[in-house]
């Protein structure tokens, strides 16, 4: 049962156990976790660390990785740009998924309406479906005016 702060996860369609949240230490132990780790891994992303921009979810995805594995992720090296590919790919799939979900040509206007949602991890005031297509109709404004200068 999950309490009223808590959202539900879920995985591929079934409902994570929420009952016992994975920490930070399960993962470092991860050898002796008694759980899923699978299930463990998408509740410490999607319950404990709190960021949704693709880059600190890349940089805290290669930190867990040097916690789990007991060594470091070097910046800018092959497992680096894994990650982070891994990372940007994940973000830019679901920006093009509700982009055709919702009839947005250009998934870049709509991340950059979101902006302040998704990478600042604001908890603004929500604008609602109109105000979303009036965010993006401003974006696709300024950039036409950007191009023509």
């Amino acid at each position: 049962m999950t309490n009223k702060n808590q959202q539900e996860v879920f995985f591929r369609g079934d409902r994570i156990d929420l009952e016992n949240n994975p920490t930070l230490n399960d993962l470092k132990e991860w050898e002796n976790y008694e759980g899923d780790l699978e299930d463990c891994l998408h509740v410490y992303f999607s319950e404990e660390f709190k960021k949704r921009d693709w880059l600190d979810i890349h940089e805290e995805g290669s930190r867990l990785y040097s916690i789990m594995f007991d060594t470091d992720v070097e910046e800018n090296s092959p497992i680096d740009y894994l990650f982070e590919a891994v990372a940007a790919a994940a973000a830019t799939g679901a920006f093009i998924a509700i982009s055709k979900a919702i009839g947005i040509e250009n998934n870049h206007h709509l991340q950059i309406a979101v902006e302040d949602y998704y990478c600042n991890n604001s908890d603004a005031a929500p604008i609602g479906y109109d105000g979303l297509k009036e965010a993006v109709e401003r974006v696709k404004k300024e950039l036409k005016k950007t191009d023509e200068q």
